[in-house]
């Protein structure tokens, strides 16, 4: 099982805990570090796919489990507070040592992750009451991600899940470098199929777990389930440290009127509020 929090869980604490560990060591050390975060940053675009479409910026907890070649999204708001953690960190740090080019594009991979969770977390009141009003009020659902979010046939009354607003399919991003045979196989024991441990396996077209089905007033219950405490908990380190360690700026999202700082500081107060 590809279990995401060793690969996000790692690349939050490793930024902190870094230098602690090297600040005595050779400068071979720092780099090692640094090349084994950026290993497991990039290792990141198996799991989640940063865009404003539904399900998009919207973190996986993990790939082939249960031997199966699918990737599940279930109880990721917890994993998706901790990515906002990261990215926050991430920013600061890149802010820091001047990489401002790289800075502002870790930032705006944090915005999207941000105005995801307000658009198809959020706003979910309208799958309960056939409304058309989108509530941003603090409650929110367990996952955005649409059951065809890996559609790609284009003959599918579906495919506009299936991509980018550009027109690549999610299939292909997810699947970047990895070929079909790449998964997990009960043999020996629970070795991975001609490939190193830590490989993300490829994944199949409408395998995943914990998805909801768009275009239903009321979604299967099985799909679709109400905020729980730990996935707020989540939530709030993630935004906590937004407002600790990004500066106020002059980009306003649409969905707060407030730049990204203060809207992490909005959110929180809202689910504040309504529990």
């Amino acid at each position: 099982m590809k279990i995401l929090y060793r690969t996000i869980g790692f690349c939050y604490i490793f930024i902190w805990w870094c230098p602690y560990f090297c600040s005595a060591q050779t400068v071979q050390c720092n780099d090692q570090k640094m090349l084994k975060y950026w290993y497991y940053r990039d290792r990141l675009k198996y799991f989640v796919v940063p865009g404003t479409k539904k399900g998009e910026s919207e973190m996986a907890t993990a790939r082939n489990s249960n031997l199966n070649p699918n990737i599940d999204f279930g109880q990721h708001t917890v994993i998706q507070g901790y990515y906002i953690a990261m990215l926050a960190t991430e920013y600061k740090i890149l802010a820091n040592a001047g990489e401002l080019i790289s800075a502002e594009k870790t930032k705006q991979e944090l915005r999207l992750a941000i105005k995801s969770y307000i658009n198809d977390q959020d706003s979910c009141e309208h799958y309960y009451d056939n409304s058309t009003i989108f509530w941003f009020d603090g409650f929110f659902i367990g996952t955005g991600i649409p059951i065809y979010f890996l559609e790609h046939n284009v003959m599918s009354p579906y495919v506009s899940y299936g991509n980018t607003f550009d027109g690549t399919f999610h299939f292909n991003l997810l699947n970047v470098d990895l070929q079909p045979d790449d998964y997990w196989v009960d043999y020996p024991r629970y070795q991975f199929n001609h490939e190193p441990r830590g490989h993300p396996g490829m994944v199949l077209p409408n395998e995943i777990p914990a998805a909801f089905i768009p275009n239903s007033v009321i979604p299967d219950p099985t799909g679709i389930e109400a905020m729980s405490q730990d996935e707020a908990v989540g939530l709030m380190l993630g935004l906590s440290l937004v407002y600790k360690l990004v500066p106020d700026d002059n980009v306003i999202l649409n969905e707060t009127n407030l730049d990204l700082r203060q809207s992490s500081r909005i959110i929180v107060q809202k689910m504040v509020d309504y529990m």
